[in-house]
């Protein structure tokens, strides 16, 4: 693991303050080192992606890739890396699709020679576990996307294997297995379950009618499925909910239309917000949200290009880039942010991958000093400097 602490423009200032800070005057260790954390690749494999990480930001999940087999990983700061699917007796791809908010918990799917795919769990203290299919045995395209916040509810989508264009959203507990959930219209042959809350009482995904289109939905045990608005956007208006916060009265996800490019779209308490697509750009997309709504992680993309992105309440959309920029940890040159990213409850901590030059792409943590962190650090350099002038 390689570290690179970068403070942007006042990096001289707050690096010596760091340094001279902890030297002379005692304080409790940070939570989460601001900075980029590079974590690697499993041994052998040429590519890495982080998929997932905590509430709090200290673990971060995925897998590693080459030639079919996509090891699962988890990480912290405090542990290092684990590559979990390359142990004894692991099926050959345990490729990593989520994490619980606690940390303790991954899941994803797995595929072996006797098994074509099957959504697993897995944690350090309990090992693998396998969840089944709703359609039986050989269902290649069964896939886990969401956990409850200590990791024993796993949600997301069961396709069967003869016909990839029909399946239905699950929830999977110990004591029920798998149960489909239905679809959010009349007429559905599709749905899947993108998000759950923290403690498992909402999900949320998108279904798809026989005569096509999406509809977003949230879904309780006792009220069942509620549609969510799509945005006005002209004929044929269309909305996916891709991602929530810790209670569902936020949800991020994109709308879009026959004639329109798809928008970012954040529901609060079920009414629809667009969050626009900024000049030089024909697309946006909203995947998570942060728990108080203020702060939503996606992509803008153009016909050529997707980005990761940031949009807040305050300023809008930025790239990534320009974001972690404008809050003083400009990215190393060189570095190119790609893909989707996940993101911490409180938006702070940012996981997904990184090309280096020659390389085809690392996971990568990114955490943003508070504003706390940020005065510590400045009160820490007074103090200094009034002992140097003494």
């Amino acid at each position: 693991m390689v570290h690179v602490d970068n403070m942007g423009t006042t990096s001289p200032m707050l690096s010596r303050a760091m340094a001279a800070f902890s030297a002379c005057v005692a304080m409790p260790a940070l939570a989460l080192t601001p900075g980029y954390h590079l974590i690697g690749v499993a041994p052998g494999r040429s590519y890495s992606q982080a998929f997932g990480v905590s509430a709090d930001g200290r673990v971060v999940a995925g897998f590693s890739s080459m030639l079919g087999s996509y090891p699962g990983f988890v990480w912290s700061e405090a542990s290092g890396r684990n590559d979990f699917g390359l142990q004894a007796g692991m099926p050959i791809t345990t490729a990593t699709a989520a994490i619980s908010p606690d940390g303790t918990t991954v899941a994803g799917i797995t595929e072996s020679p006797t098994n074509a795919g099957v959504p697993f769990r897995w944690s350090a203290s309990a090992g693998l576990q396998t969840l089944g299919t709703l359609y039986g045995g050989n269902d290649s395209q069964t896939r886990a996307y969401a956990l409850s916040g200590d990791g024993s509810i796993v949600v997301g989508a069961s396709k069967p294997f003869w016909d990839g264009t029909t399946g239905q959203a699950f929830r999977w507990t110990q004591a029920t297995g798998m149960v489909g959930i239905g679809y959010p219209t009349a007429g559905g042959i599709y749905s899947e379950a993108t998000g759950i809350s923290r403690d498992g009482s909402m999900i949320v995904g998108y279904g798809i009618g026989g005569g096509g289109g999406s509809t977003s939905f949230t879904w309780t045990q006792a009220q069942g499925m509620r549609v969510l608005p799509a945005l006005p956007l002209g004929p044929g208006s269309q909305a996916t909910a891709l991602g929530m916060n810790f209670d569902g009265s936020y949800i991020a996800g994109r709308c879009e239309a026959a004639s329109v490019s798809s928008t970012a779209v954040l529901w609060h308490n079920g009414v629809a917000q667009g969050l626009g697509v900024p000049n030089g750009w024909t697309k946006s997309v909203a995947t998570d949200v942060s728990d108080d709504g203020q702060i939503v992680v996606g992509t803008l993309g153009t016909f050529a290009v997707t980005v990761p992105a940031v949009w807040t309440a305050t300023s809008g959309w930025a790239t990534l880039h320009d974001y972690l920029a404008s809050q003083g940890m400009p990215v190393p040159a060189g570095w190119t942010l790609q893909g989707e990213y996940s993101m911490s409850a409180d938006g702070m901590t940012f996981a997904g991958s990184v090309r280096l030059p020659g390389q085809s792409g690392q996971p990568v943590s990114i955490t943003i000093p508070s504003s706390s962190t940020l005065a510590i650090l400045i009160t820490g350099a007074a103090v200094v400097g009034v002992r140097r002038r003494r």
